[in-house]
């Protein structure tokens, strides 16, 4: 039976490639969990304007992607934070964190995925985080009471 994957399937294939499988497969398990329908010449030619699409909206992120992230170039966000006697957070300051900081204040909007921060920032100071390309500069201070 030839089937188009709709998903991503383990040891199977990616999502909108055309597989070979036994009949019994592609209805009982493929099919009935929406994972795959059945490859007429139709299905594969809304498959290809499917597939174009995505391209083109990808390549639209992407382009949006890089304009935010050059916009960051040399930026610098401050945070205020409660700290303890020794200069430690109370609490961390995370990817999601910043993301939702340059989302608010900036309009700016970027993935979590393309700040690279080894863990949470956990004390006060200057902190260099790097963007793919791009460095962001995030500083802690106090929190005045």
């Amino acid at each position: 039976m030839k089937l188009i994957l709709t998903q991503d399937v383990p040891k199977i294939g990616r999502k909108y490639e055309v597989k070979n499988v036994k009949d019994g497969f592609g209805r009982n398990f493929l099919m009935m969990r929406n994972l795959a329908v059945v490859w007429t010449p139709e299905a594969e030619k809304k498959l290809s304007e499917k597939i174009k699409m995505a391209h083109e909206v990808k390549k639209s992120k992407e382009e949006v992607l890089a304009k935010n992230l050059s916009s960051l170039k040399g930026f610098k966000i401050t945070f205020h934070r409660s700290a303890n006697q020794e200069g430690h957070l109370f609490a961390g300051i995370k990817n999601a964190d910043i993301v939702k900081f340059l989302e608010k204040e900036k309009g700016i909007i970027i993935p979590e995925s393309v700040l690279e921060m080894e863990g949470p920032i956990k004390t006060l100071g200057e902190h260099k985080i790097k963007i793919q390309e791009y460095f962001l500069i995030v500083e802690v201070l106090r929190e005045e009471k």
